[in-house]
């Protein structure tokens, strides 16, 4: 179908970009990380080599692409590069197929004008109205939580075409059917509050977007959090609080738990998304909790 192959063209840089500005969660107020600069962070176990845990923001912006020499460095040195799932061809079909509903269409979920709400914003992303009609509801979430593509190249995909042409190994620390789940298995009625906020918000996104990238370009988790943050309290407070848990903290948790190996392995890059780090349950706080040494590199 048109809109299956059409969405293939904007799912990838949806889905990532996606984790870092609408499912990062209300942050828990950090100790230490939060207040703390840096992006990239040494990661050195009990025993035997470090590795490095990079946050990224998931980014098409020339400035974000162009990694800083101690970022490139610790990648071209890592043995194996680890992101949150594998940026390949065949995770973004699966993607793009679960966007969509065969059986239950769009339109009689919504208000009408809601409905023509969500077409006139997705036509400007190059989504036709008949795929529109066909998606789900947290697909049209995951699309206006982000500008419309102009490259299709962002930070993540950038790491792993590196990573793929040096030869190294490349893992993911959580499977496309996980992702896929996370979406599917929220009560559609969150998923249709999400939207609307989504819809009500979005004459800020580019504004917001603009404070990401820039609070990232100066590597202050304190701003990123607080943005984030101030951003979020404008969404629904309980469906804001559902993800909290389950796309933050519980997420952080079980990638923890997953890269546990590459750490042991020693000499890894693991990138993720980078409000993932900081929090009293963010990754950068389970790792020193664990007795991992945890220090800023850059």
């Amino acid at each position: 179908m048109r809109h299956r192959r059409l969405s293939l063209q904007i799912v990838l840089p949806l889905v990532a970009l996606s984790w870092s500005l609408l499912a990062a969660g209300v942050l828990h107020a950090a100790a230490d990380f939060a207040a703390q600069t840096g992006v990239l962070w040494r990661v050195q176990p009990p025993e035997g080599r470090a590795s490095h845990v990079f946050g990224t923001i998931h980014s098409e912006d020339a400035r974000v692409l162009r990694l800083p020499a101690p970022v490139a460095e610790a990648l071209d040195e890592a043995d194996s590069v680890t992101l949150e799932v594998v940026l390949d061809r065949a995770a973004g079909h699966r993607l793009s197929q679960a966007m969509f509903s065969e059986t239950e269409p769009l339109r009689p979920l919504l208000d009408p004008l809601l409905y023509r709400q969500v077409e006139s914003i997705l036509d400007r992303y190059g989504v036709p109205a008949e795929a529109v009609a066909a998606m789900k509801p947290w697909a049209v979430v995951l699309a206006l939580s982000s500008p419309p593509a102009e490259t299709g190249t962002f930070l993540d995909k950038e790491l792993y075409r590196r990573a793929v042409e040096a030869g190294k190994p490349v893992r993911g620390l959580e499977s496309v059917a996980e992702q896929i789940a996370y979406f599917d298995e929220l009560p559609l009625a969150d998923q249709i509050k999400m939207l609307e906020d989504s819809v009500e918000q979005h004459d800020q996104l580019a504004a917001m977007h603009d404070a990401l990238i820039e609070a990232y370009l100066e590597r202050d988790l304190r701003t990123l959090r607080l943005l984030n943050e101030y951003y979020l309290s404008k969404s629904d407070r309980e469906v804001a609080e559902l993800f909290d848990r389950r796309f933050i903290t519980e997420r952080n948790h079980l990638m923890v738990e997953r890269m546990r190996p590459q750490l042991a392995e020693g000499g890894a890059f693991i990138a993720i998304g980078v409000l993932h780090l900081p929090g009293e349950e963010g990754i950068l706080a389970l790792l020193k909790n664990q007795g991992y040494e945890v220090s800023a590199v850059y």
